[in-house]
């Protein structure tokens, strides 16, 4: 009996390949493709953060928070190769004083850029710009649109076509 049942087994997974493997034509049938391939999406403007990025307070020492967030940016810009610059832009609240604030604004977005160069994006590809806080997105007359208008943004600012984009 069991070995009528490995035979059973034996033809039963000889059937179950045959069944699986490739269709080859023995003639030169053209097959008509019908259609237009789909539409390729535009090329990002900004690479959208998931999150904040946070840092250690009045500092450019990015918290390990944020990293889960600017691996996921790494990811983004890796994925599209026809990303040729980005601009990571530094925005600060109007708390402290001005000269203060952008060049803190500017130490944390060359601190996103250096991030993204330890893990892999090709410096040359990058411009890290502070720019303090001289564009605010929300009001600096209330603690929410002052902690709002602390942010990183990462602007696309060059595209092309080719597959060395994103290379190291």
């Amino acid at each position: 009996m069991p070995v009528r049942l490995f035979q059973l087994s034996a033809l039963a997974l000889t059937t179950l390949v045959a069944a699986c493997a490739p269709r080859v034509f023995s003639d030169a049938t053209a097959i008509a493709v019908v259609g237009s391939a789909p539409a390729v999406p535009p090329p990002p403007e900004r690479i959208e953060l998931r999150e904040k990025v946070q840092f250690a307070r009045g500092s450019a020492q990015i918290l390990d928070v944020s990293h889960s967030v600017l691996d996921d940016a790494v990811t983004e810009i890796k994925k599209d190769a026809r990303i040729k610059r980005i601009r990571i832009e530094g925005h600060a609240s109007s708390d402290g004083n001005d000269n203060h604030n952008l060049d803190l604004s500017q130490r944390r977005a060359e601190a996103v850029l250096n991030y993204f160069v330890s893990h892999g994006i090709n410096g040359a590809m990058l411009e890290a710009q502070g720019l303090g806080e001289s564009r605010p997105i929300a009001d600096n007359e209330t603690p929410e649109g002052r902690e709002t208008n602390r942010r990183v943004e990462l602007h696309v600012t060059e595209v092309g076509e080719g597959p060395d984009a994103a290379a190291p």
